[in-house]
């Protein structure tokens, strides 16, 4: 790969190529929150909440317990939570430490099946 290639590898996609979603239905990029560090934190919880069962399938509506996704998840969050220290407004350490709580909380009690 070129260095031209990494560039545009890394680059965000253009908004006008951005508009079909994978169903070829339209939707309106103006309702995307912008990201940021709370909505990065958020996604990762969320996926970790719905692998131990608390957010159901959007597909199928049913929970899904997959507890090694959940703890890669959490992982993932304790990554970032390490390598962002001294770097993050006291708002966002806030949010990434409640957030951590409440997983390893949430994937305890699923562990030992209690929901």
């Amino acid at each position: 790969m070129s260095s031209e290639e990494e560039k545009e590898a890394g680059a965000p996609i253009p908004e006008e190529t951005a508009t079909e979603t994978h169903r070829g239905g339209k939707f309106d990029p103006s309702k995307i929150p912008p990201p940021d560090f709370k909505m990065l934190v958020s996604m990762l919880a969320t996926q970790a909440f719905a692998a131990m069962g608390q957010i159901p399938n959007p597909e199928t509506g049913q929970p899904m317990l997959e507890l090694p996704l959940a703890k890669h998840m959490i992982d993932m969050l304790v990554v970032i939570d390490e390598k962002t220290k001294g770097n993050l407004t006291p708002e966002e350490a806030q949010f990434i430490e409640h957030a951590l709580h409440e997983l390893r909380m949430g994937y305890f009690a699923v562990s030992q099946g209690k929901k």
